[in-house]
């Protein structure tokens, strides 16, 4: 059978009309749709200001526009008063291609902004007072949105944040350098680049900017996709840590899928580790003569979620790991994404290391499999198949043979644990050598953005 590329609608807000005015940039997530007679028109998208200007359920016309806000007037004459964001749109400000070992600080003037490729190369960007305060805003999503941290006066209104690895406060007159902020430490630099584009794609985009125009105007906005996690185990002594991962997530949609392969397993120990609010659980038995693969196939077959993440039993997982893959997903389009570039921590050795750099926020040839994420119709349509072992690289190539895209996002907020059990039978060495002397003695969990909680 000939197998074609999935195609995914990625539209946020399927059931709002659009109409985009000539010249303008409507929010990516928001399907354009034709004005006709018949078909009322919720939002408009001007050239002008580049954002929706008004929604005729029930505000007909926006008749003026500030910097802070709109003042909406329904057919009645009532106005109403909408609170703008400053946003970025992330097709163009975002960190794919992004460098992570750039020295650069910008002192950036007003044109060197709005430059998506010089904001990407550099490692920090000044945000200087001598803008106004909407410009200040509109510059730093900018900024975060591409991965980049930012340097902002004291008194700043962005000097408020509590992150401080993306958003520094440095006096005007000061001098920046890469040791000054804390970048000189090991993978200091690339943590403050993650943080930054978790800011700028959750907080700052035009994404989350729809969301809250839309509840303002009364419209109800459109959950995020339910992400169902596959976590399939061989092995008791793994299991209660690795569902504690999963239930820790900060992601705010998720369902778990466990599959108990094998006998040993003793389901009273699981059971009050399952009563998190919020998370649905499912526990399936399988007999250990089932390939693992089939076990994953079978596991997505009673998925209930648009999208699928895998997790391994033996891996560190932070909190964050799978709202990453999700932007990671929702940005590029890419059939499958994960983390490619990774930490691991050699467990025989007692060393921890970090490998594969070029890796980050780029296209692949592959991805571990305890990082995917897919959809659920893309995973049942492919498969895992009933190989034992390797079940991830069997898939991922089906998947790249037909031409479909794997996207790797950043490595920070997963480790990989190697250990003489492990499925995948590489040796210490073979980590080193891939390494290129960026190894560190002891469980350094905090290197990936991992901290005890999580681990």
């Amino acid at each position: 059978m000939t197998r074609t590329r999935l195609v995914q609608k990625r539209a946020r807000y399927g059931f709002i009309v659009v109409e985009v005015e000539p010249g303008a940039v409507p929010f990516p997530e928001v399907e354009p749709g034709r004005r006709t007679d018949e078909l009322q028109t919720d939002v408009v998208f001007t050239a002008a200001a580049r954002e929706p200007a008004h929604a005729s359920a029930p505000f007909e016309a926006a008749f003026s526009v500030e910097a802070g806000a709109w003042e909406c007037r329904s057919s009645t004459g009532e106005r109403l008063t909408i609170r703008r964001h400053a946003a970025a749109d992330l097709r163009a400000y975002n960190p794919v291609g992004r460098s992570m070992d750039t020295a650069r600080v910008v002192e950036a003037d007003e044109a060197e902004l709005t430059d998506p490729r010089a904001l990407r190369s550099a490692a920090i960007i000044r945000i200087p007072p001598t803008m106004t305060e909407w410009r200040q805003q509109q510059e730093a999503v900018h900024a975060l949105a591409t991965g980049t941290p930012i340097a902002v006066a004291p008194g700043s209104p962005l000097s408020r944040r509590e992150d401080r690895a993306a958003v520094h406060v440095v006096p005007d007159e000061a001098h920046i350098t890469m040791g000054s902020l804390g970048f000189d430490q090991p993978f200091a630099f690339e943590a403050a680049v993650t943080k930054a584009h978790r800011i700028g794609f959750w907080e700052g985009s035009t994404w989350a900017a729809a969301d809250d125009y839309f509840s303002q105007l009364g419209f109800a906005t459109v959950p995020l996709p339910e992400v169902s996690v596959v976590l399939a185990s061989r092995r008791p002594s793994l299991l209660p840590a690795a569902i504690n991962r999963v239930l820790a997530q900060s992601y705010a949609r998720l369902e778990l899928l466990i599959g108990l392969h094998g006998s040993e397993f003793n389901r009273a120990e699981l059971t009050p580790l399952l009563g998190t609010e919020g998370i649905a659980s499912e526990i399936h038995d399988f007999d250990t003569d089932v390939p693992l693969g089939e076990v994953l196939d079978r596991l997505v077959e009673r998925a209930s979620g648009r999208l699928v993440a895998k997790f391994d039993d033996d891996d560190w997982y932070a909190a964050e790991h799978v709202a990453d893959l999700v932007a990671a997903w929702q940005l590029t389009g890419a059939e499958v994404v994960g983390k490619a570039a990774n930490f691991a921590y050699l467990e025989g050795s007692d060393r921890t290391l970090a490998y594969d750099d070029e890796f980050q926020f780029r296209e692949v040839a592959h991805i571990p499999g305890g990082t995917m994420l897919a959809t659920r119709d893309l995973l049942a349509d492919y498969r895992f198949g009933r190989a034992r072992r390797a079940v991830d690289s069997v898939l991922l190539r089906k998947v790249r043979g037909d031409g479909g895209v794997l996207f790797s996002t950043t490595r920070q907020g997963f480790m990989r644990r190697r250990h003489s059990g492990h499925t995948a039978q590489f040796d210490d060495d073979w980590y080193v050598r891939r390494a290129h002397g960026r190894v560190l003695f002891g469980k350094r969990l905090d290197l990936a953005g991992i901290t005890l909680a999580d681990g």
